[in-house]
């Protein structure tokens, strides 16, 4: 097993799990939806970092039940999963087993997202919140 110096973020799911060490994002548990972003739906039960985001330098992650949003040092926003209510904010695929690069439609570079099963709230560098998804659970 990799072995990990240091965890700068860890983010739980119900299933599974996420984590950046080293500005590596990794993933493990249940692979439903593509949520882990290795190209598949298959289950880890190791953690192992996300193949395509290996060029990126990863800053913040943030999980909801079947998504996975990973936030590189640069501002780009990237989302595996189950796209429901657009937590992938927009023109984005329903579903995606890998990583796909978010277009976000803002002035700012962001520097943080949080997300939940309906919802998904960047932050800027500005400090202006910007939010994503179903409007019933918006901020």
């Amino acid at each position: 097993m990799n072995e990990f110096k240091t965890i700068e973020q860890l983010c739980l799911g119900i299933a599974h799990m996420a984590f950046i060490s080293n500005n590596s994002g990794y993933t493990c548990g249940n692979g439903y939806h593509g949520v882990l972003g290795h190209g598949n739906n298959l289950n880890e039960f190791i953690p192992r970092p996300i193949a395509a985001l290996v060029d990126e330098k990863i800053v913040h992650i943030a999980l909801g039940r079947r998504h996975l949003l990973s936030l590189a040092e640069n501002g780009k926003l990237y989302a595996c999963g189950y796209n429901l209510n657009g937590v992938f904010i927009n023109k984005s695929p329903h579903r995606s087993v890998s990583p796909v690069c978010i277009e976000l439609p803002l002035e700012h570079k962001v520097v943080s997202v949080f997300t939940n099963d309906k919802t998904t709230v960047c932050v800027d560098e500005n400090d202006d919140v910007h939010s994503y998804g179903k409007a019933a659970f918006a901020v």
